[in-house]
């Protein structure tokens, strides 16, 4: 998957892991650039990735399935796109890719290794165990961003360097704070989905977010209060678990195009459908 995007089998020679000299003349005969690679755990034991080193003009490698070492990926170091939800240990060597427009990948030694990737547009980690965002960078060019958690707590300090984000995503994670977000003038989406079971935490408040003009969608969990919503021009979708002070009529007042929901709060949310019938779906 790259940017939490399926990979397309029109763009990418699609193999189940065991690589035969035939799949390199389908690869070089229909002029494809990039490979994907699916299997289980028993090829990934014996599985030998050699042969990408022989591909031309090879452009974007994902892999998916358990695999040891991955790491002679980092030899292709005209890659532009990368993907390895591998489970692997090794550390990354994301400073021999320096081209990479696009990357998805699980926790792992070496993630330090991101903030050099200036020409990435794209990103997403899995199972991630840092505290906050600051291995980011500067990502001048960066406009997606997921983050997948581990049932901890993230700060968003250092997402601020990405200028030109338009979506974030953190799952499995709570956030204490969207003030990182307050200078984000391109971000179109916001979703802060922390998991059920975990920790409580101190609701987020909005001031930092609803007054950014492109925004177009909030998705989070509980709020303090709905009231800042009412500098949010742009909205057009609102989910929230609660809305901790009880207050209603923020929601309820607005525009009719803004689709809103409350997730969590079943009294709260019927509240809102019943003053809002024509205006608001799930």
């Amino acid at each position: 998957m790259f940017g939490n995007q399926t990979v397309n089998p029109g763009e990418y020679l699609l193999a189940d892991g065991v690589w035969r000299e035939a799949d390199t003349r389908r690869y070089v005969e229909g002029g494809y650039d990039s490979v994907f690679l699916a299997f289980d755990g028993d090829v990934g034991r014996t599985l030998d990735l050699s042969f990408l080193l022989g591909l031309p003009d090879l452009r974007r490698v994902a892999i998916e399935g358990p695999l040891r070492d991955d790491t002679l990926v980092f030899e292709l170091g005209g890659l532009l796109g990368l993907s390895l939800m591998t489970r692997s240990k090794k550390a990354v060597r994301l400073d021999l890719t320096p081209m990479l427009d696009t990357l998805v990948l699980s926790q792992r030694p070496g993630l330090e290794t991101i903030g050099g990737l200036s020409a990435l547009h794209h990103l997403t980690i899995d199972r991630y165990a840092g505290s906050d965002l600051a291995l980011l960078g500067v990502k001048s060019e960066l406009v997606y961003l997921r983050i997948e958690g581990r049932r901890t707590s993230l700060a968003l300090h250092g997402v601020e360097e990405a200028p030109k984000l338009r979506t974030l995503e953190v799952v499995d994670a709570t956030v204490p704070s969207l003030e990182p977000l307050d200078r984000l003038v391109e971000l179109q989406e916001v979703v802060i989905r922390p998991n059920a079971k975990g920790e409580p935490v101190e609701p987020l408040r909005l001031e930092p977010v609803a007054g950014l003009p492109n925004l177009h969608t909030l998705r989070l969990g509980a709020i303090a209060s709905a009231s800042p919503l009412a500098a949010a021009s742009g909205l057009r979708r609102l989910v929230v678990g609660t809305v901790i002070d009880d207050d209603l009529r923020p929601l309820i007042d607005l525009p009719e195009q803004v689709v809103v929901t409350v997730l969590d709060n079943a009294a709260q949310d019927r509240e809102v459908q019943r003053s809002r019938p024509s205006r608001v779906g799930r």
